[in-house]
């Protein structure tokens, strides 16, 4: 069985795997290729790949009620949207540009973050690498034990050899975005 070790480092604690550091980039890579291999499926390590997109509506308050309702800013998109596939967007910002009240009419501005996948990104902690990697809008980390034992997919230690088992786990629940109007794109 492999177990994964922590030693001290500066800045924080270092953690590795099968003796692969993983507090740097450099060891990222290196346990990527390694889990990723025979049979990868082509991920990328690199830098966040993000596009914004950014929507202008008039109408009145019930804009943001009618936002509130469906819980945007928690959600990313459960159905294709705009062309980009199921959760891969997400409501980043949204914002009221002049006061209002009732039935006034005004105007919102709304950001999307579209995140494809297919780029796995590190997600720093504290002082040191946290271990969880981001693609797109999920999350996913080596499946280990609080022990540091390397876990299959089944939660039993992993054999000598065998590659560390990756869990994906969703950050958010999903939501039509059909449902809701964000107004006309602004181009960039």
């Amino acid at each position: 069985m492999y177990r994964a070790s922590s030693t001290p480092g500066s800045g924080g604690t270092r953690g590795s795997v099968g003796g692969l550091p993983v507090s740097d980039p450099a060891g990222v890579d290196q346990l990527i290729a390694i889990w990723m291999s025979p049979g990868g499926v082509g991920y990328s390590c690199g830098t966040m790949n993000e596009q914004l997109l950014r929507f202008r509506k008039r109408g009145t308050l019930a804009v943001v009620s009618r936002l509130v309702e469906l819980d945007l800013m928690n959600r990313t998109n459960s159905t294709t949207w705009q062309g980009h596939e199921p959760e891969s967007c997400k409501l980043v910002q949204f914002r009221q540009c002049k006061s209002a009240t009732g039935s006034q009419q005004t105007e919102f501005l709304f950001t999307v973050s579209y995140r494809p996948r297919g780029t796995l990104n590190p997600i720093e902690g504290n002082d040191a690498w946290s271990g969880l990697w981001s693609d797109g809008w999920k999350i996913k980390h080596i499946n280990i034990s609080r022990d540091g034992i390397l876990l299959d997919a089944n939660g039993n230690p992993l054999g000598a050899g065998q590659p560390p088992v990756i869990v994906e786990r969703s950050l958010y629940q999903t939501v039509d975005y059909n449902l809701f109007d964000f107004g006309t794109p602004i181009p960039e």
